[in-house]
């Protein structure tokens, strides 16, 4: 038998509550059942991976009456391997033993394994215990992009399920990862129905490096996102523009006011703007030029008249 984990402490998941490493229980308590490898909600599992659990009691655990099942399927009945698996038990020091179960063939990948483990004591009590682990890559966050002004976007390596947790604002969670990062809200996520695997999200503010975290996105089978992939990093690009202010300039020759904003950034499309702002405000200090001074030519340059 393969050596399983050790270790000692309390396990909770989705499917059911187990206590390992401690050993025994309180007096005419069922045993105790612990997965040791898969635990609950475990992701990435290799396709032909043992089940590994720990079961323990304070009297005596009852060989005979181990029970495991994956899925539908019975895999141990009476203490005995069914249906084409292997079981190997070793005694353990809480008065119970430690089990591998190895399946007559390896699992479907991607999938969901649902095991179910019964067994009694000496005494006749009994304890259940139903936990799951995913075979393959669980959901996965790949990247964030700011595409646009107020605009997010969200990619993952699955279709996501269409339901109110996806669209809830508050489900999607921003941490600031620059020093002195703008305030950046999400006020709006909007499933994408004909791109399922990724979700648009509005916000407000912003401005440097953040984290997303979607701590309630499940994928269309209805299995919640891997823990170690839930979030990415990413930069806003379009941020809120700094408010806009008028200078007046003191000369006859310049307009009379021209507006200024801060930008970091600037699209193709603003520079060909801004180009032909140029060249108009140009033209008219050109205008105004040969206005005032009769002997300025039309290249804008000073006249004899202007001293």
């Amino acid at each position: 038998m393969s050596a399983p984990p050790t270790g000692q402490g309390f396990g909770k998941g989705k499917w059911g509550t187990s206590q390992w490493g401690s050993g025994l229980g309180a007096a005419g308590t069922a045993p105790v059942i612990t997965p040791l490898d898969p635990i609950d909600d475990m992701t990435d599992v290799p396709a032909g991976h043992p089940v590994f659990v720990r079961v323990t009691d304070d009297v005596g655990v009852a060989q005979g009456s181990l029970k495991i099942s994956l899925g539908p399927v019975v895999y141990v009945f009476g203490g005995s391997a069914q249906n084409g698996a292997t079981l190997t038990l070793t005694p353990n020091g809480g008065n119970g033993f430690d089990l591998e179960l190895r399946a007559p063939a390896p699992y479907p990948a991607p999938s969901i394994q649902v095991v179910t483990v019964e067994v009694s004591d000496i005494n006749g009590n009994a304890a259940i215990l139903t936990y799951h682990f995913h075979v393959g890559i669980g959901l996965r966050m790949l990247q964030v992009r700011n595409p646009q002004p107020n605009i997010l976007l969200a990619y993952f390596n699955k279709p996501l399920r269409q339901d109110a947790a996806l669209v809830f604002p508050p489900n999607w969670v921003i941490t600031p990862v620059s020093v002195g990062a703008a305030p950046l809200q999400i006020v709006e996520a909007v499933a994408n129905v004909n791109h399922p695997d990724s979700v648009t999200l509005r916000y407000t503010g912003g401005g440097s490096i953040y984290r997303l975290m979607a701590s309630m996105a499940v994928d269309d089978g209805g299995s919640g996102i891997d823990e170690a992939y839930n979030s990415a990093e990413f930069e806003i690009v379009f941020g809120d523009e700094a408010p806009a202010t008028v200078r007046l300039f003191n000369t006859i020759y310049g307009p009379m006011g021209i507006t200024h904003r801060v930008r970091q950034r600037r699209t193709m499309d603003q520079h060909v703007v801004n180009r032909s702002l140029a060249l108009g405000v140009d033209e008219q200090f050109r205008l105004r030029l040969q206005t005032m001074d009769s002997s300025a030519d039309r290249t804008g340059r000073p006249g004899r008249n202007r001293t």
